[in-house]
């Protein structure tokens, strides 16, 4: 797996857990939304809608470590003539459809954000010929538009400037004008148009799923009704002359995303049915903000909590390159000879050979890579050949893989016993990987490259040591092979079996820890 399919892959992963959650979250507001207008007022509607971006954002953070439960041991084994594969690569090209649909979900969120910025631009050149106003109490910068259908409207996010029509003075009397620009006022004092800014952002990035589209309208819809509770409430209620204003107001033919414009979108049979409801309590609006922020600390707290928390291993695994791997070999049932710990790129082979005295010899390789759930897989691509005598070898060949967690052993026998007459033609592999390499495993057995090595009667001690130096092994026991002369050649040998040979030849086992080679008795 390439980096760009391990991107597309955690992409997907998120992805479809954030829509759901923004599904059930918008859906949720939604559903509460008007219930709560009715109870607590329109001035704390928008504050309900705190809750989809909260519950995105308890679903990324970070969860405390947990550690990882133990697996059971894992024990595979393999035996029987013919090739046995644990997991066959598929064959043919497959349709790239995780990295086809992030390219599809980023480049629709990048369309939708251009558009939305273009038309700001747009609105934004009508406004190019305004010209600033003093008005008494206005603590933003009023601008008188040359046309009259732009405005009144409260434009931008952070700089706001409040855009009044051309014929404002004269289409409207001086109270629905202190009115009118009594709540542009407060669009700009809530910070609406940062808001709405950031809606659009959302509205965005779901840009293929319709609840994102409605949501957006209905936040706009509740901040107008905020902001008209709120007018009515400093200014005494003034219900009629508010109505007047609502109806005098032409819809704008261009669309604010960043600002809060008298649009057509807006509820305006709503907006003037809201203006006969009473005004709410200095209590009754406390109490109804102190609700509705139990209600989104809830709701986002239990998205966080349904999230799983990661294990300790988990990341680690995911994100290593390199891995130790601990082998431990023992061949036909004796007691484990070779004793390996090597550091290994992932995905990288790491080719390991040996024999166990005449007619009985073996060969592959394993490489590690991350699994699922903080897993670590060894697979090993292996070859026995066991010579039964005249003539009749039995061969066989497998690729095992085995899935443990980091510090676990995991165990692969490999090959077969042989009843008539009695021969052990298995291999036994204690596998241990974890991520990470340590000093230990960087320097524990040099690189199995294969050699070329030929003498004639040379002794068997000699020809260990000269092998061990070209190989770069110690030999602990040097003294315990004999002196008797031998003859060999080594074509492209790997060191090990070269040395087990040796071994044989006089008789005794080779037993390998690391870069050490001890010989014992047979």
């Amino acid at each position: 797996m390439n980096s760009l399919e391990a991107l597309a892959n955690a992409w997907v992963t998120h992805a479809v857990r954030l829509t759901w959650i923004f599904t059930l979250a918008a859906a949720l507001v939604l559903v509460l939304r008007r219930p709560l207008r009715r109870v607590a007022g329109s001035e704390a509607g928008p504050l309900l809608w705190l809750l989809v971006p909260l519950a995105l954002f308890a679903a990324l953070a970070p969860h405390p470590v947990v550690s990882v439960e133990a697996l059971p041991p894992v024990v595979v084994r393999i035996a029987g003539g013919g090739s046995w594969v644990a997991a066959p690569a598929p064959g043919g090209w497959a349709v790239p459809w995780r990295a086809l649909a992030m390219t599809a979900w980023l480049a629709g969120a990048l369309v939708v954000l251009a558009r939305v910025v273009q038309a700001q631009r747009r609105f934004l050149r009508r406004l190019s010929g305004a010209r600033a106003i003093d008005v008494a109490g206005a603590y933003r910068p009023v601008w008188l538009a040359e046309d009259s259908d732009l405005g009144p409207a409260a434009v931008g996010a952070l700089g706001v400037r409040i855009v009044l029509p051309a014929d404002f003075h004269t289409r409207y009397t001086r109270a629905e004008q202190a009115l009118i620009l009594a709540h542009e006022q407060v669009h700009a004092r809530r910070r609406d148009g940062l808001w709405r800014m950031l809606a659009q952002g959302f509205a965005a990035l779901f840009w293929f799923h319709p609840l994102a589209w409605y949501a957006l309208t209905c936040l706009r819809q509740d901040q107008e009704l905020a902001c008209d509770a709120v007018v009515l409430r400093e200014h005494g209620a003034p219900r009629r002359e508010y109505a007047n204003a609502m109806l005098k107001t032409q819809p704008s033919p261009l669309m604010l995303p960043v600002g809060c414009s008298w649009s057509s979108n807006h509820p305006l049979t709503e907006r003037v049915s809201m203006l006969k409801q009473p005004v709410p309590t200095r209590t009754r609006r406390f109490l109804a903000h102190m609700g509705l922020g139990a209600i989104v600390l809830a709701g986002s707290l239990s998205v966080y909590a349904a999230q799983p928390a990661p294990a300790a291993q988990r990341h680690a695994v995911a994100d290593t390159d390199h891995f130790t791997l601990k082998i431990d070999i023992a061949t036909r049932g004796h007691a484990p000879s070779m004793h390996f710990t090597q550091c290994l790129a992932k995905g990288k082979p790491f080719d390991l050979s040996g024999s166990d005295g005449p007619g009985f010899s073996w060969h592959g390789h394993f490489m590690v890579t991350p699994a699922a759930d903080g897993q670590i897989q060894v697979a090993g691509d292996l070859h026995t050949r066991l010579d039964q005598g005249g003539g009749k070898v039995l061969a066989m060949d497998g690729k095992p893989i085995v899935r443990t967690r980091a510090g676990q052993q995991a165990t692969i026998v490999f090959g077969q016993k042989v009843e008539k007459p009695l021969e052990d033609g298995t291999v036994r592999f204690d596998l241990t990987p974890a991520p990470g390499c340590g000093a230990d495993a960087l320097a524990s057995i040099p690189e199995q490259v294969p050699i070329d090595l030929a003498a004639k009667a040379t002794p068997v001690r000699e020809a260990a040591q000269a092998l061990a130096t070209k190989a770069g092994f110690t030999l602990v026991n040097a003294d315990a092979l004999s002196e008797r002369a031998t003859s060999f050649k080594f074509d492209q040998m790997s060191p090990v079996s070269a040395l087990q040979l040796l071994a044989d030849i006089d008789g005794k086992r080779a037993v390998f820890n690391g870069r050490s080679v001890r010989f014992d008795p047979r």
